[in-house]
């Protein structure tokens, strides 16, 4: 029994000689020989090759294009560094990408640039380096530079944005509201508004009306500043207008010609001033065209003399508080007789002041 089969007896699940599993006799469907395989062609295998290395190169460019186009991460100092190079070589657009401005930008330009550096080169930057981040991610970076030959020092605020580092104080705010009105003009570029930014560099002011100057408080040159720092503004503060040594010639010359004009005038009251129609004759009545004028010789070197004053409510307009002494008689009639008075008290004359912005200055009275 030992779970032998007996001799001619199939085992149990056994198929009888000459089947196939399944019941179907194994020369009921002849079996083919497999074909032997062709081998691959050159073409063929060169192609998936060259596929999968093409498929390498691009999974390769999408990793390492971005990074080369990225460029070498910026440092705040690094940052400094390219602000001063860009300005140095009156580069605007590109010093701009490193700043902010909240104030009129017609000096950010290249022009303006141009003309600070022609005034006074910036060379020999220097920019230390600076690791110590503050808690709201700000940095100060101390750098020094050249302006025309003269080394100047200075930090920078530096914050960073969205991982990029930008100035906080690379710009100058300059006030010039001392000169408003006047058509100035900052390296030759007309400014509108008095409230300027500017650029570290060297910056020439100049007035529209050659009967002006530009006049400080300060032992500077009054028309060409290095600024660096807000700091340096602090000398367009102490900036004023003043006529000169011609304006006010022209002042004067035009002032005498107008008093000269209404002494001349034998009415009661003229364009100057000079009325006499209040004075008491003492019960005669005052006779018309008698009126005599006559500048003193006080007056006429109080001509010679006036003091130009700059209205600083209009900075155009000029006008003098000196006096100018003039006599003047008129005659009186009563009765048929007629007496000549001589004027003591009234009859002064008005002030004058000229607009130098009018198109023909000339002289108006108050």
């Amino acid at each position: 029994m030992g779970g032998q089969a007996p001799a001619g007896v199939q085992p149990t699940g056994a198929y009888p000689a000459g089947y196939q599993a399944g019941g179907y006799p194994a020369s009921a469907y002849p079996v083919a020989a497999p074909a032997p395989k062709a081998p691959m062609s050159k073409g063929v295998l060169f192609s998936i090759i060259g596929g999968a290395v093409a498929l390498v190169l691009i999974i390769a460019a999408v990793i390492v294009v971005p990074i080369v186009m990225r460029g070498p991460a910026q440092t705040a100092s690094g940052v400094v560094e390219e602000y001063l190079t860009a300005v140095s070589e009156g580069d605007a657009e590109t010093a701009l990408t490193y700043v902010e401005t909240y104030a009129d930008d017609s000096l950010l330009t290249d022009e303006a640039l141009a003309a600070s550096l022609e005034l006074a080169p910036i060379t020999d930057i220097v920019v230390e380096e600076s690791d110590d981040i503050g808690d709201y991610g700000s940095t100060v970076v101390s750098a020094s530079f050249a302006i025309g030959g003269e080394t100047v020092e200075r930090e920078f605020e530096v914050s960073k944005y969205s991982d990029e580092w930008q100035l906080y104080d690379g710009l100058v705010t300059a006030s010039l509201n001392s000169l408003e009105g006047l058509g100035l003009t900052v390296n030759g570029i007309e400014v509108d508004d008095t409230s300027v930014a500017l650029f570290p560099g060297t910056y020439q002011l100049e007035l529209a009306y050659e009967e002006f100057t530009i006049e400080s408080d300060t032992d500077s040159d009054t028309d060409t500043f290095t600024i660096v720092t807000d700091d340096d503004t602090e000398d367009f503060w102490m900036l004023q207008p003043a006529l000169t040594e011609d304006g006010a010639a022209t002042f004067r010359s035009l002032v005498r010609a107008a008093i000269e004009e209404c002494v001349a005038m034998k009415s009661f009251t003229t364009p100057c001033g000079m009325d006499v129609t209040d004075i008491d004759l003492q019960g005669y009545k005052a006779v018309d065209d008698s009126v005599t004028r006559t500048i003193t010789s006080e007056g006429q070197q109080a001509l010679d003399e006036l003091e130009p004053q700059v209205d600083y409510s209009a900075l155009t307009v000029v006008s003098t508080y000196d006096i100018v002494d003039v006599e003047m008689t008129l005659q009186g009639e009563k009765d048929g007789e007629t007496a000549e008075f001589d004027v003591w008290f009234g009859g002064y004359l008005d002030t004058p002041s000229v607009d130098f912005a009018e198109e023909t200055p000339t002289v108006t009275w108050d």
